[in-house]
C-alpha cells in the first residue's frame, strides 16, 4: 500500500493531457519489470528521497490501453478487447507464482 493507504490506484487524465508519458513513467518507476533500474531516475527529485528509492520496482503494475480499438462493428471491437486482456494476462502470469499478490487476488 502507498502513503494514501489504498491498495489499488487508478490514474486517469483527459485527452491530450500527457497520459502516455505519465503512465509510462509511473510504470517504469513502480513496476517489478523495472526492478533495480534506479539509474532511470538518478538526478530527478524523486530519487533524492530514500523512501521512494525503496519503492522503485516493487509493485505489479498493469497498464491497459484501448487506444487501438477503433472498430466500427461491436463483434470485432469485442474480439480486439479480449485479445488485449489475453495478452495482458500472459504478460503478467508470473504474478500467480510469486508472493507479490495475496491469495485472494490469485483466486480471482
Amino acid at each position: 500500500m502507498g502513503e494514501s493507504g489504498d491498495s489499488v490506484t487508478l490514474i486517469t487524465r483527459p485527452r491530450r493531457f500527457w497520459k502516455t508519458l505519465t503512465m509510462s513513467m509511473t510504470e517504469q518507476f513502480f513496476s517489478v519489470n523495472y526492478a533495480n533500474r534506479g539509474d532511470l531516475f538518478e538526478g530527478l527529485s524523486i530519487w533524492e528521497e530514500e523512501t521512494f528509492q525503496r519503492l522503485q520496482g516493487t509493485y505489479p503494475v498493469i497498464s491497459l490501453s484501448f487506444a487501438n480499438v477503433k472498430e466500427q462493428r461491436y463483434e470485432i471491437a469485442r474480439r480486439k478487447i479480449c485479445q488485449i486482456f489475453s495478452n495482458l494476462y500472459s504478460q503478467n502470469d508470473f504474478l500467480l507464482e510469486g508472493d507479490l499478490l495475496n491469495r485472494n487476488l490469485k483466486i480471482c
